[in-house]
Parts: structure tokens; sequence; C-alpha cells
């Protein structure tokens, strides 16, 4: 019984020891590539991610491996010379420091550690880094990764980078020291991210699912991204400082733009904005790109904007505040739906594009110097509670529908396709009694006032709804047509009324109730001039 107990702990014993795992030291001395080491836990004699990896003597470790790993490298040594890391050509190289870099050795006689990323390649960084030391820091054209837990980026020697990238988990602590990546800057896994200083990007901004990039709290720091920004995480833009997004500017489904501080935005490219929360503040927003776009499924809304340069929008577009179209060579052409809410102007111009609809809703003249509405199918819609200026222009589709109030001409207006009057609104041509041109058809809902003026209707095939008094009412044809009245419905004509076909019996003016049997009315008080009609 007693030599079974002692076997059996004899074995305990020696399976606990087989278990444990020793970490390797492997020093290098002349130099050497990574693939070329011996000694370490790792595959063939390859260091493993637990052991200790140290370069001296002047020595260059050349990483030239997808999958290099240690615990610990240290680059240099106190007495035993200089260490320095490089990578080699082709810029697939990565290695990962799963636990600690130690960059140089001081006391005595320092040994300086440099790391030099002309080749590219890719240095990760799980744990912390001691900086003691500093030699040479290239970043080059390479990328450093923080892929830990909670992480505090080293306020010397790293004082810049190309690409940055903040993986893992919690949050990255930024340096002040760090002022401008030159490549890029991406946020993913569950990393979050706050700026401590004024931060150029001269690379890419990615913010992927689950991860938080924010700007500082203090006013005077501001975030420049050169190239595109896309945003699937969250991004909060606090402080008063300029934020300037030069680049095309994607929020994907999930993503959330958040701006909790007032301050200049300024965009140089397209916006696409598919969020899942989109918040913007009181401060100017300025669209200064060439050619670009404004797209996306989530109504973008912000109270301030400036358009600098030619935009298209598609999407649905909110303007609460004031909207300004600064150039004459400047035009934002609406594809989408446009709403305007308190002001419209500006030296440039406006254009409704074919699909677009163009709501005004805000009392008052748009002051724009240049609305062109002419494209077949867009509608514009003066829909404010209360009084508006209706602009003299030429329109497709207008409609004073979606609110209340005396909607009255500032000049004569030719809509070429329907004109609605909304119920609760009155059209009013106004004292100076402007002619108003319709092509499509007269849909009235509301109240018009005549004045002394007169309306044309100057299409085919047009239908008038609703019962209106007209001052003068004119419709001429030179080719057979029929104009449609709704059934019931009455008009009354207190100026002039003509009705002409032309001189032949085959291209009259057909008059028509909107049902078949169901009477109409018309009610001339003045003067008439019907000939060629057919009742």
């Amino acid at each position: 019984m007693k030599k079974l107990t002692f076997i059996l702990l004899s074995t305990l014993f020696l399976t606990l020891i087989t278990a444990q795992v020793y970490a390797a030291t492997i020093t290098v001395t002349t130099n050497t590539n990574w693939s070329a080491l011996t000694g370490g836990t790792g595959s063939g004699g390859l260091p493993g991610s637990a052991d200790i990896v140290i370069v001296q003597s002047a020595a260059t470790l050349t990483v030239d491996l997808t999958n290099a790993v240690c615990g610990t490298l240290t680059l240099g040594v106190k007495n035993k010379g200089n260490g320095t890391l490089a990578f080699s050509a082709g810029g697939t190289s990565v290695v990962y420091v799963v636990t600690s870099l130690d960059v140089g050795g001081s006391g005595g006689t320092p040994g300086l550690g440099s790391i030099n990323m002309n080749n590219g390649g890719t240095l990760q960084i799980g744990g912390t880094v001691t900086i003691s030391a500093a030699g040479t820091w290239t970043p080059s054209t390479g990328t450093v990764e923080y892929n830990g837990a909670a992480q505090t980026l080293p306020t010397t020697f790293f004082t810049s980078y190309y690409n940055l990238k903040l993986s893992g988990s919690l949050a990255k602590t930024l340096p002040t020291a760090v002022t401008t990546i030159n490549g890029n800057l991406t946020l993913s896994g569950t990393a979050t991210a706050t700026t401590l200083g004024a931060l150029t990007i001269q690379g890419n901004l990615v913010v992927e699912t689950g991860t938080t990039f924010a700007t500082g709290a203090t006013s005077t720091w501001t975030l420049g991204v050169t190239g595109t920004t896309s945003v699937t995480g969250t991004l909060t833009l606090a402080n008063t400082g300029t934020k300037t997004f030069t680049g095309d500017v994607t929020v994907n489904s999930g993503g959330v733009w958040n701006e909790t501080g007032i301050a200049a935005i300024n965009f140089g490219g397209s916006l696409t904005n598919n969020a899942t929360t989109f918040t913007a503040s009181t401060g100017t927003h300025t669209f200064s790109g060439a050619t670009k776009t404004l797209s996306g499924a989530t109504t973008t809304s912000i109270g301030t904007v400036t358009f600098t340069g030619n935009y298209t929008n598609s999407a649905t577009f909110t303007v609460g505040t004031l909207l300004t179209v600064t150039g004459a060579s400047v035009t934002l052409t609406n594809n989408g739906t446009l709403t305007v809410t308190t002001a419209l102007a500006g030296t440039g111009g406006l254009t409704n594009a074919a699909a677009g609809t163009l709501n005004i809703n805000f009392t008052g003249a748009p002051g724009i110097t240049t609305l062109t509405a002419t494209a077949s199918g867009n509608t514009v819609s003066y829909g404010y509670a209360g009084s508006q200026t209706i602009k003299a222009t030429t329109y497709h589709h207008l409609t004073t529908g979606g609110g209340s109030g005396t909607k009255t001409l500032a000049g004569a207006v030719t809509v070429n396709g329907n004109l609605t009057i909304g119920a609760s609104t009155t059209l009013d041509v106004s004292g100076s009694n402007y002619a108003l041109n319709v092509a499509g058809n007269w849909v009235n809902s509301g109240t018009f006032t005549p004045q002394s003026g007169t309306v044309t209707l100057n299409g085919s095939g047009q239908t008038i709804s609703g019962s209106t008094t007209f001052n003068n009412l004119t419709k001429q044809i030179t080719l057979a047509d029929v104009l449609t009245f709704a059934a019931s419905s009455t008009q009354t004509i207190s100026g002039t009324l003509t009705l002409n076909g032309a001189a032949s019996a085959i291209t009259r003016l057909s008059l028509r109730s909107s049902l078949s049997d169901t009477q109409w009315n018309i009610t001339p008080q003045g003067s008439i001039s019907v000939t060629w009609v057919d009742v």
C-alpha cells in the first residue's frame, strides 16, 4: 500500500512538472532573421508566446515571418550594446509581442533600442511598453497594433505612427505627444480611445463594430482626417475644436455619429449616412467637395449647413436653421428629399432634379439666388404653417400642402406639372396680380385668391379638381384636347372666361365631367370668349 501511494505521488509530481511551461530566453548578438532563431519553445525551436527575446551587441533582428511571436522583446541592454528590430521587404511580416516590449537599457553604458519599419510590416503589442533608452524609431509604412486589454500608449519614442491599430478590448490611452498619424487609424474588437490633444490622420479613419473613438473635451483640440472615414462603431465628436473630414465619410448600418460639442464640421468628400443614430450639433457644417454626393438610408438632420462645392443629394436631408449655397458656380442638386425649415439663402443655386422633393417650410421668401425646379417629376412644396412667399420661377409640381396660411406669389409663376393647393392653405397671386400658368392638373383643396390675375391652362389632358373662384381663366388649343372638371364641382369666373378650340370640327376643346352622368358647374360672371368647344 505504501509502495502504491509513493508511485501515485511520484506520477502526480512528474505530471505537474511536465505540465508547467518554462519560458526560454534567446539572446541575439549578430544580425539575424527571426526564422533563424533557435532555442525557443515554439514550433521548430522558434520563440513561443512566453519566451524572452533579447537583442544586443549592435545586432539587428529582422522579422521575416507572418506569425512571429514572443512573450517579451528587449531591444538594447545596458553595458551590452544596442539592439534593433527590423522587418523584411514586402510589408507582410508580423511579430506579436504578447507581454512586454522593452526599448533600451538605461544606466552604465546605455543600450539603445531602435525599431525600423522602412519595409512596412506589423508590430503587435499585447501588453506594456517600457522606454528606457530610446534609439531610433522609423515608422515609415509600418503598422503598430495595440491588441491587449487596457493599454497606455508610450509618451516617448513612439511619438508618431504610420498605421496605428487599436484592437483587443477596453480603453487605449492616447498620449498627447502623438499629434499626427501618417497613415490609417483603425479601431477594432471592443477597444475605446479618446484623444488627449489635437490629432491629424493623414490616411483613413476606421471605427469598426463594437468600438468607440472620441475627441477629448478640451475646446482647442481639433481632428483632421485626410483620407476616408468609415464608422460602424461609435464616433463621438466632443469639444468646440474644428473637425475636418477631407475624404468621403461613410456611417454604416449599426454606426453612431454623435456630435456632443458645438463645433465647425467640414466635409470635403461625399457623405453616406446609413447610421443607427446620427446626431449633429448646432455648429456650422460646410460641404466643400467638387462633384460629391449625399446618400444613405438614414435621415441626415443638421442645423446649419453651407455648401461651397457642388453636391447631389439622393437621401433624406433636413436643415433646421440655415441652408446656404455660396458661390455663383456652386449648385446643390436635390434628387432625394430636402427639407429646409428656417432659411434658404446664398449666391449659388439649388436645382431640384427629377426625383427630388424640396420642402420649403419657413415663413417669408427663399433668399437663394437661383432655384431651378423644371425637371420633369420633381416637386416643390411650400409647407410652412403660416404665411410664405413663393419664389417666382418655373416649377414642375408645385404644392402648398402640409401646412397652413397664405402663400403669395412673388412674381409670375409657371407650373409645368400639377398645381396643388393644400387643405387649410390659401394661394394668393398678390396685389400685383401675377400670372399663373399651369400645364398639368389644377387641384384645389384649399382657397385660391385670384385678385385681378389670370390663370392660363396651357397643357393637354388637364383636370380641374375642387371648386375655385378665378378672375380670368384661359385655355386655348391648336389640337383636339379634353379639359376635365371634377364631378359636382363649381368653377366661378369673375373676370373673363376664355375657352377656345381650334377652328375645326375635329380640333375642338371638349369639356367633360370626371364622372359620366354627373354634372359639373361653370359660372361666368364677366365677359366670355368660348369658341369650338364641345360640352
